[in-house]
């Protein structure tokens, strides 16, 4: 079963970022879960080091694999070094 992300309202961009991480961990705990699920399952291949923007590409998977969010999220290329 797929959760749906609980998006925190358009006024709490005046919240602290604190705050809002709070709230949207609080409507989310699974998001948490799977990048601990991730960062297990990266170290667990051997790895000795890894980075957030890294899970966050295995977790950018989802849109070319659930038909449903084909064209939903943004993307741009990436510029030559």
């Amino acid at each position: 079963m797929i959760t749906q992300l609980t998006l925190p309202p358009y006024t709490d961009r005046y919240k602290s970022i604190e705050q809002r991480f709070l709230d949207f961990h609080a409507a989310n705990p699974h998001v948490y879960a799977a990048i601990v699920r991730l960062a297990k399952q990266l170290r667990a291949s051997g790895a000795t080091a890894g980075s957030m923007k890294q899970i966050f590409e295995v977790l950018r998977m989802v849109m070319d694999q659930e038909w449903g969010f084909k064209g939903f999220f943004e993307t741009r290329e990436q510029k030559a070094v």
